[in-house]
């Protein structure tokens, strides 16, 4: 997927892929939170994803997808990753990396062109979300052996501390995302390196409070609706803990299921309208590898949206509602 760091997650993925190993002939694919390629046993061999990624896109209504990036583009930035759409539509933050070279923040047009590095400082960053008024880009950056929350001002290339707690705190925190109002960015946190859970801190610095009520499972990757009521988010559901979506609500603090599948459901998004969610699901391969589906934000009206030999996920919905933009990775059998 990307560079980001979610160790905890990633090791518990690996076991559950070894389980489904041994009561299915083929598996299902793993969220390595790395880039590392997702693999699928089968009798005539394994088939992988390879370990680079493009960005495409795609119409929510269906059709082929396009890359977003020339391929000379695509060819000399890696693997790219965690794509965000401005909130004016006109351009797009990723990061890419590869191998040996450190996974860094870029933002481009939405029609591929004018492609920019934006400045981040020292460390591998992820999952970049925009600030409502499209001048500010949050991320998460490694620091060590957690990360922490920072943004960039795309104007000044000023950076800054989002969450102001020491390094000694020992809390690793992941995929922010900007509340519509401006006022919060909500994100997953891994406290002391053990759960994982939802949290909350003012964009403009303080210090961090629990989103939701303690939970038995991990939650990560949260979004909030457009109008800032509700936010989705994956939550690990026992006993294999592969990955479902939930819905809760901001002021009650309540939450309910949106998918039940027998899959795992990764990297929700809204619609503009925020009446759909686009997300990527392993539900309908056998091989475990992911496509893109729609579903309504009351739970009816599944459909799939992508349905390639590829490995597609990371999906992020236009403001103009006409586009989905999604990290694409091509599979081959070893």
């Amino acid at each position: 997927m990307h560079a980001s760091i979610r160790p905890r997650w990633a090791a518990r993925s690996v076991l559950v892929l070894a389980a489904l190993l041994l009561a299915v002939p083929a598996c299902s694919a793993h969220r390595s939170g790395s880039g590392a390629p997702y693999s699928a046993a089968g009798i005539r061999g394994t088939m992988v994803t390879s370990p680079r990624s493009a960005l495409y896109v795609a119409s929510p209504t269906g059709g082929p997808a396009r890359p977003l990036l020339s391929p000379a583009e695509a060819a000399r930035l890696g693997s790219e990753s965690d794509p965000a759409w401005s909130p004016d539509g006109q351009q797009i933050a990723f990061a890419a990396g590869c191998a040996s070279c450190p996974t860094k923040l870029y933002v481009v047009s939405r029609n591929g062109n004018d492609l920019r590095k934006i400045p981040t400082g020292q460390g591998e960053v992820s999952s970049p979300g925009w600030s409502p008024d499209g001048h500010s880009i949050v991320f998460a950056r490694q620091q060590g052996d957690d990360q922490f929350l920072y943004s960039v001002d795309i104007r000044t290339d000023r950076i800054r501390l989002v969450n102001s707690e020491p390094p000694s705190a020992d809390n690793s925190d992941s995929t922010p995302a900007w509340s519509p109002g401006g006022r919060w960015i909500a994100f997953a946190r891994e406290v002391h390196h053990e759960q994982v859970g939802l949290w909350e801190t003012l964009a403009a610095g303080g210090p961090p409070r629990r989103l939701t009520r303690p939970q038995p499972d991990e939650q990560i990757h949260p979004r909030w609706s457009p109008n800032g009521r509700r936010i989705v988010v994956m939550q690990a559901m026992p006993p294999l803990f592969t990955w479902d979506l939930f819905i809760f609500d901001v002021r009650t603090r309540a939450g309910r299921m949106l998918t039940t599948s027998p899959g795992n459901e990764y990297d929700p998004a809204w619609s503009p309208n925020g009446g759909y969610i686009v997300f990527a699901s392993d539900l309908g391969r056998q091989t475990g590898f992911r496509s893109l589906y729609v579903i309504k934000a009351d739970g009816s009206g599944l459909r799939r949206l992508t349905a390639t030999a590829q490995d597609d996920s990371m999906p992020s919905w236009s403001p103009s509602g006409t586009q989905i933009v999604f990290v694409r990775r091509p599979t081959m059998r070893v």
